[in-house]
């Protein structure tokens, strides 16, 4: 895919834009998400499964349905994701009101800062169903923040949903703007190959399950221990 940067008109102003994993990077939904995917498969589906053999991080809700189409001897068209991604995403919205996700340290922080910029658009880049994603960001008190972006019931690979972002954000520029840099910020290898697909700059966040080594030595170019880091980040993304 052509790459985020330099896209667009070619007059000023010139934008940054900053897109957002969800679970690992901005919330921690305390083994919710697991737990409601479980129960939508049994109710919608009839398949009893834990799921304690599936690796989340990283991962996207369509690409975990076709595992589990895979290991239950089903055909992935069997599924209906549409469906299926609708009533996860009730059960998710009934779940996280009785037990809130658990905002990661800095977040709100960082985000009411480069929300302030003009200069600056937020995006989203998860492996969640939308639905899904903004119930999340709604229980864990960071509404509204985060309108656009590729989201997990799209496609099974998180390069691909990383260029529905970018192209849904280069549909919002006005005349003559540009997005000149970009980042993506999130918990796993997987972001940092999906911000090098885009062109984006990948800032790793140890908030999840790989150490600032583990994601430097997995393509991040930068990486901070959690998003409390406001500072070195906002030097990054946002210098004045």
């Amino acid at each position: 895919r052509r790459p985020a940067i330099g896209y667009g008109g070619r007059m000023t102003p010139l934008l940054t834009a900053v897109w957002f994993d969800i679970d690992g990077t901005l919330l921690d939904a305390r083994g919710v998400g697991r737990g409601v995917y479980a129960r939508a498969l049994k109710a919608f589906h009839g398949i009893e499964d834990d799921l304690a053999w599936v690796r989340f991080a990283g991962a996207t809700d369509l690409d975990i349905l076709h595992q589990v189409a895979d290991r239950h001897g089903l055909g992935r068209d069997a599924l209906d994701s549409d469906a299926f991604f609708a009533a996860m995403a009730d059960e998710m919205d009934r779940s996280l009101a009785a037990d809130s996700p658990l905002l990661l340290p800095g977040v709100r922080e960082l985000v009411e800062a480069l929300s302030h910029r003009p200069d600056i658009r937020l995006g989203l880049i998860t492996g969640n169903d939308r639905a899904c994603a903004f119930h999340k960001l709604h229980h864990a008190g960071l509404p509204g923040r985060f309108l656009i972006g590729g989201f997990g019931h799209e496609h099974p690979e998180r390069d691909v949903l990383a260029g529905l972002a970018v192209d849904r954000m280069v549909a919002t520029l006005g005349p003559g703007e540009e997005i000149a840099r970009a980042f993506l910020l999130g918990d796993t290898p997987r972001d940092a190959r999906a911000a090098k697909v885009i062109g984006a700059t990948a800032i790793g966040v140890a908030t999840g399950p790989y150490s600032v080594a583990d994601l430097l030595a997995n393509g991040c170019d930068h990486a901070v221990e959690s998003l409390a880091d406001t500072e070195r980040l906002l030097g990054l993304i946002a210098p004045s």
